[in-house]
């Protein structure tokens, strides 16, 4: 992943490059895109150049997970907690399978496929003063 500037709109993107024998299902692409799904972070574009594909996606100033765990102090439990439940939510809804029966499975849930979009407090039916992680 790498930080960009997105133009004209200097707008900070992160840049995901995949594999090079990894391509994009264009059907999960829509499917991801269209399920409106808060804890997934939102895609500005995607497609392939020079034999990889690649995602533009939107960038988080509180970072990845990984950047956050064992820095300093331990993560409270109120956070890991959010967390975890924003993880699960989301996973719960991609597992769903569609109208035709077919799932998705995201295979590689990790610190580092965590993206933490804010560490201020937010309010909803959750716990108050956590952070909101999205799935990469």
């Amino acid at each position: 992943m790498f930080l960009a500037e997105r133009l004209p709109d200097a707008i900070r993107v992160v840049v995901k490059i995949y594999h090079p024998n990894t391509d994009l299902d264009p059907r999960v692409v829509e499917r991801v895109s269209a399920c409106g799904i808060q804890q997934l972070s939102g895609s500005y574009e995607h497609g392939k150049n020079e034999g990889s594909c690649y995602d533009v996606i939107e960038y988080y100033e509180s970072g990845l997970l990984r950047l956050r765990i064992g820095v300093g102090r331990p993560m409270p439990a109120l956070v890991c907690r959010a967390v975890l439940q924003d993880v699960m939510a989301a996973l719960r809804e991609l597992h769903r399978p569609d109208e035709q029966g077919r799932y998705i499975v995201h295979r590689d849930i990790k610190p580092e496929n965590i993206l933490i979009r804010a560490t201020q407090p937010f309010t909803d039916n959750r716990v108050q003063q956590s952070c909101r992680p999205d799935i990469l």
